[in-house]
């Protein structure tokens, strides 16, 4: 799931995903999410490149 404001759009496929969002943020000056399926790894996208990546390593129950 890609977050850009308020607004959400899904993508199929991780590369798929983390291109989108690259181009995307490169139009803008805010910040771009992009979120996995299950939550477990958020990265934030400014002006086309990452700025963090976060994994959840913590036990799913």
């Amino acid at each position: 799931m890609i977050r850009t404001g308020n607004a959400t759009e899904e993508v199929l496929g991780r590369t798929a995903a983390i291109a989108q969002a690259k181009e995307m943020s490169a139009k803008t000056w805010r910040p771009v999410g992009l979120e996995s399926e299950d939550g477990r790894v958020k990265m934030q996208f400014q002006r086309g490149s990452l700025q963090t990546y976060r994994f959840d390593t913590g036990e799913r129950r």
